[in-house]
């Protein structure tokens, strides 16, 4: 879902009343939805206080639908797919980096300019990718299952 608010004003009234949501219940959840009316695209934000009473506040700006994501985001096979292969003289096999890897780089803001490399290093367990910002990292392997007999 993609989140567009043009008004820094209004961007950050959305902002405090979120603030307030979870000061209030910080396990409770903030709902989004949509709107065209008279007055252009709105936002509106619902949210449950523990008064047994929802809060609401309403804000200029568009509400998208992501790229191929569902209910629960993009699907496990999508994010699970090879999008990078990386090898190096003297490296015995290739790292492969799935998308899911990339997008933690990106959506966490780690990547700098186009320019900036990142470091991918791997053991037989962990895939660490080091970026200017930031790094990621995920354990290349299940755990193994335990049987109980």
């Amino acid at each position: 879902m993609t989140l567009h608010l043009p008004d820094p004003t209004e961007r950050d009234d959305l902002g405090a009343f979120t603030a307030r949501v979870v000061r209030l219940d910080a396990g409770a959840r903030v709902v989004l939805r949509g709107s065209r009316g008279p007055d252009g695209d709105r936002v509106t934000a619902w949210a449950p206080t523990p008064f047994d009473a929802l809060a609401t506040r309403s804000v200029r700006g568009t509400l998208g639908p992501a790229e191929l994501a569902g209910p629960h985001g993009p699907p496990a096979s999508l994010l699970d797919q090879t999008v990078l292969t990386v090898s190096a003289d003297g490296v015995p096999a290739p790292v492969h980096v799935p998308l899911r890897c990339l997008f933690a780089l990106s959506g966490m803001g780690f990547l700098g300019e186009s320019e900036d490399a990142v470091r991918v290093s791997a053991t037989g367990s962990w895939l660490r990718l080091d970026a200017r910002f930031g790094a990621v990292v995920r354990r290349r392997i299940a755990a193994l299952p335990l049987l109980v007999g």
